[in-house]
């Protein structure tokens, strides 16, 4: 059976069991107050596609002629950035995030990305300019894209 996604909240009345994680080995004696966000995050997200972004946005950025590839920790940070900026928004360019500086009137400290996240304002535009999530292909359309990462995901958490 393919997998399906539920978008219709109606339809979720059929399901009588709450979700849960299942860890297994070592991750079932690791305490739940002892677990971080980014465990959870480890847990749900595919290696596999991981993976793929590493290699694609590597490969993107030496076509671009920057000399660093990107790595695992790094598009870590990235994502994590990302989903702070969409949890805390703020008023004014992506460069606000970097700030460390109260606002005029002191109500607002600095985001300060750059110490809470080990990574310069400069390293996250240029993984932001060359982030890829597939191989180009120019033959593929986007929605085989989609696809496939649909699929890693339903196959992570199948497992």
């Amino acid at each position: 059976m393919a997998p399906q996604v539920l978008i219709d909240q109606r339809a979720a009345d059929q399901f009588t069991r709450p979700a849960r994680i299942l860890w297994s080995g070592a991750e079932a004696l690791k305490e739940v107050r002892n677990r971080k966000p980014l465990d959870y995050f480890m847990k749900l997200f595919p290696t596999q596609l991981l993976d793929t972004m590493i290699q694609c946005t590597s490969q993107r950025m030496h076509e671009n002629k920057k000399k660093t590839p990107v790595t695992k920790g790094e598009i870590l940070k990235f994502l994590g950035a990302r989903l702070g900026m969409t949890l805390e928004p703020r008023k004014g360019g992506l460069e606000v995030y970097w700030s460390t500086e109260d606002d005029k009137e002191g109500f607002s400290q600095g985001a300060n990305y750059g110490k809470r996240i080990g990574m310069s304002f400069n390293r996250f535009i240029t993984i932001s300019q060359n982030l890829c999530f597939s191989e180009r292909n120019d033959g593929v359309q986007q929605y085989e894209v989609s696809k496939h990462y649909c699929e890693c995901f339903y196959a992570r958490l199948s497992n």
